[in-house]
């Protein structure tokens, strides 16, 4: 009997890394893209999603949907120098691994990241990340707009201060 709980503690001890269990961290697993500028002000290739918030959407009073278009517009003109050919993807894994994934014309990247669920507030649905690549170690807050749609400074832009929307692929 004794065996059969250790083996049991063991493998939810190993099912259950760098705290992606936690609650809110389920909601995070995936692979999510950048939202282009068009997209979030209802333009035709997006689903204006930012421009008719839902009655259910407790984030919405606290975001500035024409911030989150300016500051996308600002990084392609940086990054991509204005293009929109390329993009920008998080993939966050069960194991507590994260990749960013950079890959316009101007700017490519691929890093691999450890991130960490350090709290989760249910009602504003919230979340607070760290990602850690050594020796970085950068602390971000995500902001769900819905099951679909993140809103976050991505670690690997973190220097820019940057919040931008990521959309469920």
């Amino acid at each position: 009997m004794n065996h059969l709980l250790f083996v049991t503690a063991a493998v939810l001890l190993v099912a259950a890394p760098a705290g992606c269990s936690r609650p809110g961290a389920r909601g995070l697993i995936g692979q999510w893209k950048l939202s282009l500028p068009d997209e979030l002000r209802g333009g035709s290739g997006g689903n204006s999603r930012l421009d008719a918030p839902t009655e259910n959407d407790s984030a919405s009073s606290d975001r500035n949907d024409d911030t989150i278009a300016d500051n996308t517009s600002s990084l392609l003109d940086g990054v991509a120098e204005g293009e929109t050919a390329g993009e920008m993807t998080l993939i966050f894994h069960r194991n507590g691994s994260l990749e960013t994934i950079t890959d316009f014309p101007a700017a490519r990247s691929h890093k691999h990241w450890r991130w960490s669920m350090v709290s989760w507030d249910a009602v504003k649905r919230v979340a607070v990340v760290r990602c850690e690549m050594d020796p970085e170690s950068v602390t971000t807050t995500i902001r769900f707009i819905d099951p679909e749609t993140i809103q976050l400074v991505p670690p690997n832009i973190a220097v820019l201060e940057t919040e931008l929307q990521f959309t469920r692929q």
